[in-house]
C-alpha cells in the first residue's frame, strides 16, 4: 500500500539476476516508486504541451509517430533521442529472447530517466514554448514515439501506471497490450548518439563551474565555447538555445582556437570537455566582487598556511635525508601544486580588485 503494485513488480523483476536470490530492500522498492512518479509527472508534461497544440490544430495518429520519413532533417535532440530509443529496443529483443527480463526492465530504467526525462524533456522545452509552433509540432511527434514507446517497454513491469497513461494519451480507448512492440530503427543516426554525449559532458562541465564557483541558481553567466570538430561545432551550435537554458547561459559564443588563446586564464575559467572541445567562462560578474575577494583571500591565507608547512618540512635535512625517497617526492609535488595553485588565486584577487 505504500509503495504502490508497480514499483513492487518492478524491484522483483530487475532487483537480480538468473540464477541469484533477491535481496529485496524498501530502498529498492522506494527507487522504483519514483520511477512511477517520473512516468506521471512526464505524462502530465506531454499532456499539457499536446492539448495545447491540439487547440492550435495539431493532429497526429499512431501511425504518424512509426514513420520515418524526414528523419535526416530532425535537429540534433531529436535524431539523438530516436537514436537512442532504437539502441534501446535492440538491447531489450536481445535480453527478452535470452529471457533476461532484468537487464531489460535496468536498461529501460536508465533511458527513460537518464536521457529521456533529464535530458530530452528538458531540451525539448526550448522547442514547446517557444514562438516557432512548427518546431513545437515537430517536437511533439518526435515526443510522443519515444514517450509511447517507453511506456510499452515499461508495461511488462508496471502495467498499471502505462496503462493509464496510454489510455489518456493515445485515446484509442484500445489496452497498451494490444499495440505493437517497438522495433529498432535501421536509419537511427549513430553519430548523433557520439555527439550528443559531448554535448552532455559540456553541459555538465559548465554546471560543475557554477557549482564550484556557487555561482547563484537563478543567475546567468557567459560563456565562451572552442570546437576543433566542424561537424561537432554544427550540431552544438544548432542546440545553443538549449544549451543556454541548460546551463543559464546568456551570450553564448563559439570562437576559433587562435581567439581562445589570447584570452587570459586570471580573467577567465578554462575546462576542457575532450580532445578539441574547450569552455572559457569570463569571471567578470560571475559572482559578487566582494564576497569572491573574501573567499579567494580564505583560500589564499589557507594555501599559504599549508606551503608553509611543506616548506618547512622540507628545509630540513633530516626529513629530506632520512625519509623515503617516495614520501619525499609526494611532498615536492604537493609544493609545487599548491605553489600554482597559490599563483592562481593571486591572479584572480588582482583582477577582481583592480576591476
Amino acid at each position: 500500500e505504500e509503495y504502490g503494485t508497480d514499483a513492487l513488480r518492478f524491484t522483483l523483476a530487475t532487483g537480480t539476476t538468473p540464477g541469484q536470490d533477491l535481496n529485496l530492500s524498501l530502498e529498492k522498492i522506494e527507487s522504483s516508486r519514483n520511477l512511477v512518479n517520473k512516468i506521471w509527472n512526464a505524462s502530465k508534461f506531454v499532456l499539457s504541451c499536446l492539448e495545447k497544440l491540439e487547440e492550435e490544430g495539431y493532429e497526429w495518429n499512431e501511425e504518424s509517430l512509426s514513420t520515418g520519413a524526414g528523419r535526416e532533417t530532425l535537429p540534433f535532440a531529436e535524431r539523438w533521442v530516436l537514436a537512442e530509443l532504437s539502441a534501446l529496443v535492440e538491447e531489450n529483443d536481445r535480453a527478452h529472447a535470452r529471457h533476461d527480463i532484468g537487464e531489460a526492465g535496468r536498461a529501460t530504467y536508465n533511458f527513460f530517466w537518464g536521457q529521456f526525462a533529464d535530458w530530452y524533456l528538458e531540451v525539448a522545452k526550448t522547442r514547446l514554448y517557444s514562438d516557432d509552433r512548427e518546431e513545437a509540432r515537430r517536437c511533439m511527434g518526435v515526443l510522443l514515439k519515444v514517450f509511447l514507446s517507453s511506456l510499452r517497454l515499461l508495461h511488462p513491469y508496471m502495467p498499471f501506471v502505462t496503462e493509464e497513461v496510454y489510455q489518456v494519451l493515445a485515446g484509442s480507448g484500445d489496452s497498451i497490450v494490444n499495440s505493437r512492440w517497438p522495433r529498432p530503427d535501421e536509419e537511427a543516426d549513430g553519430g548523433a548518439r557520439a555527439s550528443f554525449a559531448v554535448f552532455q559532458d559540456a553541459v555538465r562541465s559548465i554546471r560543475n563551474i557554477r557549482a564550484e564557483q556557487q555561482v547563484p541558481v537563478n543567475k546567468k553567466i557567459s560563456a565562451l565555447l572552442v570546437i576543433d570538430d566542424e561537424g561537432l561545432r554544427a550540431e552544438v551550435a544548432s542546440e545553443a538555445r538549449a544549451l543556454e537554458f541548460l546551463c543559464k547561459i546568456e551570450g553564448l559564443r563559439i570562437i576559433e582556437r587562435g581567439e581562445a588563446e589570447a584570452l587570459s586564464s586570471e580573467e577567465h575559467i578554462e575546462t576542457v570537455v575532450n580532445d578539441g572541445f574547450c569552455v572559457y567562462i569570463p569571471l567578470a560578474g560571475l559572482v559578487d566582487a566582494e564576497q569572491e575577494i573574501s573567499r579567494l583571500r580564505r583560500q589564499a591565507t589557507k594555501i599559504e598556511k599549508d606551503l608553509a608547512t611543506l616548506e618547512g618540512r622540507l628545509s630540513s635535512p633530516s626529513f629530506v635525508e632520512k625519509a623515503p625517497k617516495k614520501v619525499v617526492d609526494e611532498t615536492v609535488a604537493k609544493r609545487d601544486d599548491l605553489t600554482q595553485q597559490l599563483s592562481m588565486v593571486r591572479g584572480r584577487l588582482d583582477v577582481l580588485v583592480a576591476a
